[in-house]
C-alpha cells in the first residue's frame, strides 16, 4: 500500500519558509511500514491544488496533505477538493460548534474568514473533535486523503494522536521495520562508507543510507521482514560490528545529540563544567543548557569577546593578548585556566578564533580558532582551522569543543 505527501504552500515553493511537514511525514510513514510513492511542494493555488489532488486519487492509496486550511484569502485547499472530487461544500456541525465555543469564550467576532472554517466537503469528517483546529479526513475513489494544517507542531500533534493511529488501523499488511540512528562526528561519509560497506552483503535484511547533516554524519540502519526477533538480532549485530570499526568516532544512537552525551558523562563522573568562550558567542553554553537537569554539571560560562573582557572579566593579562594576540595559544589557555578558577569546577573549556568573513590574516586566516580543555590540573590547546562560512565557523566550534570533552571523560573513565 502505497502514499505520497503533498504540502501545499506559496511559501515553501518559493523558500521563504522552510519545508518541515514533509521531512517529519515520511520519516514517520517509513518507520511503521509504510512506503511512500512521491513527495509534492505545491503552491496556494486553486487550479494546482486540485490537479495534483485529483492526480493522487490516481495513483496512491492514501495521501497526507499539509496546508491552506487557515481563515486567510489564500488558504484555498478546501475549494481545490470540493473542485478536484466535484463535492459541494457544507457546514459541519462539529467544526461549527467548536468554533462559536471559541469565539464566544475568547470575545471574537465571527466573520466570514473564521465562518469559512466549518465548510468542509460532502462526505469529509473533522479530524479533531475536541478543538477548533482545522483538519479533516476524506475517502474518495477508494483513496484515503488526510488534510492537515500546515503549522508544523499543529501538523505533528494531530498526526500523531490521529491519522496515524487510523491509518494502522486501515493498513494491516505491511513490513515491520526497526531503524538505528547511528551518529558520528569526525570522519567524512565517504570514509565512514570504505570502512563498513563491506559488511553490507552479510545482511540479508538491511538497508543503510548516508545523512550529511553539518557538522556531523547520521548513518540510518533500517531492518525491513516479518519476524521481529530475527529482525532485532540482525539490527543489533550490525550496529555492534560498525562501532567497532568506527569505535570513539561514534558519539550516539537516535535521539542523543553531542551536548546530551557530553552532560550525561558529566553527571556519570561526577564532574562540573565552566566555559569561557570569544569566537563562538555563548554556543557552547547555550547548547550545554538545552540540556534538562544541566545545572547539576554546569557551573558558569562567559563571553568574552572584546580583549577588554578577556582582561576585566577573566583577568587575562593584558601584555600576554598584546604579545601573542587574542587568537593564541597562550590566551587559550590562560581563559581556561580563569574560567576554571572562577567556575570552580573539574573541567574548563575555552574557545577563541576568527569567524569571519573578515579579521583573518596571512599568519591567522579566517577559520583559525584555538579550542583549550582544562580537566584536572592539566590544560590541553588544540589550533584548528576551519572551513565555511560564519555560521558554520561557529558551529563546527562548538561541537569540537564538545567533542574534546567526550572523548577527554572517556578517557578519564579508561584510566
Amino acid at each position: 500500500m502505497k502514499g505520497e505527501i503533498i504540502a501545499i504552500g506559496t511559501e515553501l515553493v518559493c523558500g521563504r519558509v522552510k519545508d518541515t511537514n514533509t521531512f517529519f511525514l515520511s520519516r514517520e510513514l517509513a518507520r511503521h511500514g509504510l512506503e511512500i510513492r512521491s513527495v509534492s511542494i505545491i503552491p496556494d493555488e486553486e487550479s494546482t491544488i486540485a490537479e495534483t489532488l485529483l492526480e493522487a486519487s490516481g495513483r496512491s492509496a492514501f495521501v497526507v496533505v499539509t496546508g491552506g486550511l487557515g481563515p486567510t484569502r489564500d488558504d484555498l485547499t478546501v475549494k481545490a477538493v470540493s473542485r478536484a472530487f466535484k463535492l459541494p461544500l457544507k457546514q459541519d456541525p462539529v467544526s461549527w460548534s467548536l468554533l462559536k465555543a471559541y469565539a464566544e469564550k475568547h470575545h471574537l467576532a465571527m466573520g466570514e474568514n473564521v465562518k469559512k472554517m466549518a465548510l468542509l466537503p460532502e462526505g469529509a469528517t473533522k479530524l479533531d473533535t475536541q478543538t477548533p483546529k482545522a483538519g479533516f479526513l476524506l475517502e474518495f475513489n477508494h483513496r484515503i486523503f488526510y488534510f492537515l494544517p500546515g503549522i508544523p507542531a499543529e501538523t505533528k500533534e494531530l498526526f500523531e494522536r490521529v491519522v496515524l493511529r487510523d491509518l494502522l488501523n486501515r493498513v494491516t499488511e505491511r513490513p515491520l521495520v526497526l531503524t538505528k540512528i547511528i551518529k558520528i562526528f569526525g570522519l567524512r561519509e565517504v570514509e565512514i562508507e570504505n570502512r563498513i560497506s563491506d559488511l553490507l552483503p552479510e545482511f540479508r535484511y538491511l538497508s543503510v543510507s548516508f545523512l550529511p547533516c553539518f557538522p556531523e554524519q547520521h548513518l540510518h540502519v533500517t531492518v525491513k521482514g516479518a519476524r521481529k526477533q530475527e529482525l532485532r538480532r540482525e539490527l543489533d549485530e550490525f550496529v555492534s560490528r560498525v562501532s567497532d570499526r568506527l569505535g570513539d568516532y561514534i558519539y550516539g544512537y537516535d535521539d542523543e545529540t553531542m551536548e546530551s552525551v557530553v552532560g550525561e558523562l558529566l553527571k556519570k563522573g561526577n564532574y562540573t563544567l565552566s566555559v569561557a568562550e570569544s569566537c563562538t558567542g555563548g554556543l557552547i553554553g547555550h547548547r550545554i543548557t538545552n540540556v534538562s537537569g544541566s545545572s547539576d554539571y554546569f557551573r558558569c560560562g562567559t563571553v568574552v569577546y572584546s580583549n577588554e573582557a578577556k582582561v576585566e572579566v577573566l583577568g587575562i593579562d593584558e601584555e600576554l593578548i598584546r604579545k601573542h594576540g587574542a587568537v593564541s595559544e597562550e590566551v587559550a589557555t590562560a581563559m581556561c585556566s580563569n574560567v576554571k578558577k572562577l567556575g570552580k569546577s573539574d573541567l574548563a573549556i575555552a574557545t577563541t578564533g576568527i569567524a569571519g568573513p573578515t579579521g583573518g590574516t596571512p599568519e591567522k586566516p579566517v577559520g583559525t580558532v584555538f579550542i583549550g580543555i582544562g580537566l584536572r590540573d592539566k590544560i590541553k590547546v588544540r589550533r584548528y582551522l576551519f572551513e565555511g562560512n560564519r555560521h558554520e565557523i561557529k558551529t563546527m566550534t562548538s561541537q569540537m569543543a564538545l567533542d574534546m570533552i567526550r572523548r577527554g571523560l572517556l578517557k578519564e573513565k579508561k584510566k
